[in-house]
């Protein structure tokens, strides 16, 4: 049981992105753009789930309990330089767009992987949004 909604939100965001993060790292051997994929479909399945959902009904609630807890800033801040670096990468092994900012194709990446969970969403979406990120941000698909 949680004092509060906010300590719920924040239990929430810690866990997952600890546990985000650990995965992330599991995935070190993998070439940058096969990590995007990756991201994309975490971020669309499991325990993320249940993050969205939330997020879905409480975005403003969430962006508070961020904005007053600057370890959780630091956090998020963290999780997204893991991105960058990631993006950066690929940007400079030349499998991913060099003219892109790397902020863009994390965007990207969350965005498509909203699709997925639209109600009238086909079973195969997740294969398309994949090919769909692959031809947005690979140098040669």
């Amino acid at each position: 049981h949680f004092e509060s909604k906010d300590a719920l939100l924040e239990n929430l965001l810690t866990v997952q992105t600890a546990r985000f993060m650990e995965w992330l790292d599991s995935t070190a051997a993998q070439t940058p753009v096969e990590r995007l994929c990756a991201v994309m479909e975490y971020i669309s399945t499991g325990d993320m789930l249940l993050m969205r959902s939330v997020m879905r009904l409480g975005s403003g609630a969430m962006g508070a309990v961020m904005e007053s807890r600057p370890e959780m800033q630091a956090n998020h801040a963290h999780m997204l330089a893991a991105m960058d670096a990631i993006v950066t990468a690929g940007q400079a092994d030349g499998s991913i767009v060099p003219d892109v900012p790397p902020r863009v194709v994390i965007s990207a990446v969350w965005s498509l992987s909203t699709i997925s969970l639209l109600p009238d969403s086909p079973p195969d979406s997740n294969a398309h949004t994949l090919m769909l990120l692959k031809r947005a941000i690979m140098l040669n698909p």
